[in-house]
């Protein structure tokens, strides 16, 4: 009986043992990267892509920077795509917003994404607008934090 009783025992604790490193893992796993063709790094904080034909809240930043990124990215209703409209603002002063596409399936591959972000000219008349790529990445240490 304490042979079994000690088995069990030491079963039950590794399974919680499991249980806990599988928890951390997906709570760092929360997260999604993206890296532009500037090596700007967005990071989603608890965001994944939403599903087919739905839309998901991003809340964010840019890594580096105190600047908080904030929107909306909706799936296309064949899945093929995602995408996003952002709104950008830095205690620097800087503001702006960003629009992109996504491939949902090859989203890691090197310019799977295009889109562009805009800005307000110092003058306040005028917006100028950059043109860029965008992939995800697996999120740098600093922003698993």
């Amino acid at each position: 009986m304490k042979v079994k009783l000690t088995k069990t025992f030491t079963m039950t604790f590794a399974a919680l043992g499991v249980m806990l490193a599988l928890a951390n893992v997906n709570a760092s796993a929360a997260d999604l990267c993206f890296r532009d063709d500037y090596n700007s790094v967005l990071v989603g904080k608890r965001f994944k892509f939403p599903r087919a034909g739905d839309c998901s809240s991003f809340n964010g930043y840019e890594l580096g920077t105190n600047c908080v990124i904030s929107g909306t990215a909706c799936a296309t209703s064949n899945n093929s795509d995602v995408r996003f409209n952002l709104t950008t603002s830095c205690p620097f002063g800087y503001i702006g917003t960003s629009s992109f596409r996504i491939d949902r399936l090859y989203s890691d591959i090197n310019q799977a994404g295009f889109g562009y972000a805009c800005s307000p000219n110092t003058s306040g008349s005028n917006w100028t607008c950059t043109q860029w790529h965008i992939n995800t990445i697996d999120c740098p240490p600093l922003a698993l934090n």
